[in-house]
């Protein structure tokens, strides 16, 4: 079992040279592009792993740009083999983000998922994603 937490914060003033950020950090947020201001990243989470390779994990993060903007992010999801079929994992995220005021809010749901099983050379998979 694996237990993490993480704490970010970023001022205002601070000027980035270079990339810190993932690329897809945005979505991951749901932020607008154009917000900037002091930026509060608090996440953790659990992953645990059974002796048959399956998995299942959870994660909570709440990011905050200084009376502008907030998101809380939940994770789930897990993976599973079973005999005939192969592998299985699943992942949903469920973002709930709005404005101090609430005068701008939004709710999102992302889910994917594949399914995979090894015959001989080949690995074929059906996958799929919505949002």
């Amino acid at each position: 079992m694996k237990v993490d937490a993480k704490f970010r914060r970023i001022s205002d003033n601070f000027n980035r040279i270079d990339r810190i950020d993932e690329i897809e950090f945005n979505r991951k947020w749901n932020l607008p592009d154009s917000l900037s201001g002091t930026e509060s990243i608090a996440e953790s989470g659990i992953h645990y792993k059974g002796k048959s390779r399956d998995e299942v994990y959870g994660r909570y993060g709440r990011l905050e740009i200084e009376r502008k903007w907030n998101t809380n992010r939940f994770e789930a999801g897990g993976r599973k083999s079973v005999p005939v079929l192969g592998n299985s994992f699943i992942n949903q995220e469920l973002l709930s983000s709005s404005t101090p005021n609430k005068s701008i809010t939004s709710k999102w749901l992302r889910r994917t998922g594949r399914l995979e099983k090894k015959i001989q050379a080949f690995t074929p998979s059906i996958c799929f994603e919505s949002e």
